[in-house]
């Protein structure tokens, strides 16, 4: 092959990374955008969020004693107001909450494009950075736009690393602690990218760099402040479900293994090995101040990923923090590889854009896997008939918005009762079980709707308990797709149990 050729094939590879990059980027958009109205759940919990929005709404408190009516989902408020603020203009529909993720994602994407830029003056890995940022999104679970904290919480976080990089003055100090603060107050779990980041900017303030400590302080005294503000304002609800609850939940080891074995070392290989390079590299190179700032920021992302998915109960979505890490040290490595000094400038060029092509084929995935289809929205509108046809009250544990769309009152989502019952299992989830037998015993409810056998949070007594008092269920689906969630724990409302 002679020169010419060689070129051309290298800038053939070069386009086909490019465009692989773009394509996962308006995939994702395309999804999402056909996602966004679907009026039913994508995942199970983002039901439980919706509940918290009308409560909003309505000018209820969040944070409130268990009870079979209500109990709050174990995260801050920012994010059901930001979706509260949404739902004042779209309706108090999955909408809202799914275009608070769907916005926060874009801007991640935009901020991640403009740092990897200005960080290394090569949009070709910018590009690169954010095309793989997108091309994950079916690796952790489709979250970028579902119903559900996480990208809205991660915007913050990469808007306060920003401003912290690019900041050298004390406004911009604290302009970075508001963006952590805000992601605090939307998942606590930030605070454990913070923590790195943190210790990095009160030992190493930089040359001209007066922004670092100034945020070290800012955070340290907002978060303080306004988080005992919020606990006598909640009288101790807000540390009861944010902290006491999340930190009596078992560890899973063997997920803790998992997530080093095939979620960073197997279809992110490349770009995690990239990210350690490019570390190794700076590190090398002696500029230990600026290998302590990444080093702090990838410890903090995927430190922080690590330490979710070591917990029980733990999805895919918990990697998006360590995702957004891979997206950041993935660029970063592929822009100094670009300059690394070689004899064959084509053979460093070709090895590179081989290594770009490679990882963005070993993302490649059917987007239609992760659309509702359309007898989803058929069987949705079957069983929201049905419940309002009934005379009396329904409880529907897994899917309380399903009673709320029928013109039923709500109760309790069962991942807000499990969280108490294994958090709290000698105090406040003794009552709460207590309860709910008392309710099931005396058939306080005409309707219970249950999921498939086997696939409830109910114990062997309480599920024997409810065959006692309703009989035997009427089964709703005879398949095995229909109206099933899309994504986490892929369940449906199945038995119809009726008082007889």
């Amino acid at each position: 092959m002679n020169k010419g050729s060689r070129q051309h094939t290298l800038k053939g590879v070069f386009v086909l990374g490019g465009l692989l990059a773009v394509g996962y980027v308006v995939v994702f958009l395309a999804v999402a955008l056909k996602r966004l109205p679907y009026p039913y759940e994508l995942e199970w919990v983002e039901g439980a969020v919706l509940i918290q929005v009308r409560r909003v709404l309505a000018g209820q408190a969040l944070y409130t004693p268990p009870s079979l009516d209500y109990i709050p989902l174990i995260y801050p408020p920012l994010y059901v107001y930001a979706s509260t603020l949404a739902a004042a203009v779209v309706g108090p529909t999955f909408t809202a909450q799914r275009l608070v993720s769907l916005v926060s994602t874009l801007v991640t994407m935009g901020v991640l494009a403009r740092w990897l830029t200005m960080e290394t003056r090569d949009r070709w890995a910018a590009l690169a950075g954010v095309g793989f940022y997108a091309a994950v999104y079916r690796l952790n679970g489709t979250w970028y736009d579902v119903g559900r904290v996480d990208a809205f919480a991660l915007m913050w976080v990469l808007v306060g690393l920003y401003i912290l990089r690019r900041g050298r003055t004390a406004k911009e100090g604290i302009l970075a602690a508001l963006a952590f603060l805000l992601a605090f107050w939307s998942k606590q779990t930030t605070l454990w990218v913070a923590l790195p980041v943190l210790v990095h900017a009160s030992i190493w303030d930089g040359k001209g760099r007066r922004s670092r400590r100034v945020f070290a302080a800012a955070f340290v005294l907002l978060l303080v402040s306004t988080y005992l503000i919020a606990h006598l304002a909640t009288q101790g609800w807000l540390t009861y479900y944010l902290f006491y609850l999340p930190l009596h939940f078992q560890l899973a080891p063997r997920q803790a293994w998992r997530f080093w074995k095939d979620e960073m070392l197997g279809y992110t290989a490349l770009a995690f090995t990239g990210a350690l390079l490019f570390l190794w590299w700076r590190w090398s190179e002696r500029a230990k101040e600026d290998a302590g700032f990444w080093g702090a920021v990838f410890l903090g992302l995927v430190g922080s990923a690590w330490l979710a998915r070591a917990h029980g109960g733990s999805f895919l979505n918990d990697l998006m923090p360590a995702h957004l890490a891979l997206a950041l040290g993935w660029g970063l490595f592929l822009a100094r590889a670009r300059a690394w000094p070689m004899r064959s400038r084509a053979a460093r060029d070709g090895a590179v854009a081989l290594l770009l092509l490679v990882q963005m084929i070993a993302l490649l995935y059917d987007p239609r896997l992760v659309l509702s289809p359309d007898r989803n929205r058929r069987a949705g509108q079957m069983v929201e008939q049905r419940l309002a046809q009934v005379v009396g009250d329904v409880f529907v544990p897994y899917h309380p918005y399903l009673a709320v769309r029928a013109g039923k009152p709500a109760h309790a989502h069962m991942a807000a009762i499990t969280d108490v019952i294994r958090g709290d299992p000698d105090g406040w989830g003794k009552r709460l079980r207590a309860a709910l037998r008392q309710a099931l015993r005396e058939r306080t409810y005409q309707v219970v709707l249950l999921e498939q056998a086997r696939v409830t949070f109910l114990d062997a007594d309480m599920e024997r308990l409810v065959e006692q008092a309703y009989g035997p269920p009427d089964i709703l689906f005879r398949d095995e797709q229909t109206f099933r969630t899309i994504t986490g724990w892929r369940i449906r409302p199945e038995r119809w149990y009726e008082r007889k």
